[in-house]
């Protein structure tokens, strides 16, 4: 018999996140999107481990989103339809048991990446995949690894200068000026920057698409 299934793609999908990373990494990943960014206060619970800390941040981020989007040409209702997707996540990296997310002031990159140089640390990103009726489609934590070669003084220096370290987790870009720093990536470069792309790449096709 024929197969007369017909896929169809027309979920909307919404990036709970202002990070031109992530937008960037999704939009070069072939995916069509809106930006509804997250204003939640990111409350780190101290009787948590960090991958049960981003885990839970990510889910705080997509549930916020999808309580506060209105319904495509109807701003009255705060409320998505059921088939919206709400993308969010969180990264921040973690050396031994210290957390360094973003830094405060150019002093406090400063010692972030005294503290990188010529060691490895992990970065890890909790990200949560939640549809508009509440389910959660998909919801975990990637850890990567990065090991920093040794820095001195100017290098760190000049590269604060540049500005990119003061919105970036551990205060460097894996995909700017601060990857001259790294010197091996154990794991996914994507997830270092923000979004695990690997695993949540084939997750979003899979549930963006279904069947007639």
């Amino acid at each position: 018999m024929p197969d007369n299934k017909i896929i169809v793609e027309s979920r909307r999908l919404i990036l709970a996140s202002a990070s031109p990373r992530r937008s960037q990494l999704l939009a070069e990943a072939g995916f069509t999107f809106e930006i509804i960014p997250s204003t939640i206060d990111e409350k780190w619970d101290p009787k948590l481990s960090p991958e049960e800390n981003v885990k839970k941040i990510a889910l705080e981020k997509a549930t916020d989103v999808a309580r506060k989007t209105p319904r495509p040409f109807d701003h009255r209702v705060a409320v998505v339809e059921p088939s919206t997707l709400i993308l969010a996540a969180d990264t921040i990296v973690v050396l031994g048991t210290r957390i360094l997310e973003k830094p405060r002031d150019k002093a406090e990159a400063s010692q972030f990446l005294k503290l990188l140089s010529g060691r490895t640390h992990s970065v890890l990103t909790g990200y949560t995949i939640l549809e508009g009726s509440g389910t959660i489609a998909a919801h975990g934590v990637e850890e990567s690894k990065v090991s920093f070669k040794i820095l001195n003084d100017d290098q760190i220096g000049k590269y604060i200068q540049t500005g990119e370290p003061m919105d970036k987790a551990g205060a460097y870009a894996a995909q700017g000026i601060g990857s001259q720093f790294i010197e091996k990536i154990e794991g996914s470069l994507s997830n270092v920057i923000g979004l695990p792309m690997e695993v949540v790449a084939p997750i979003l096709k899979t549930v963006m698409s279904y069947e007639l």
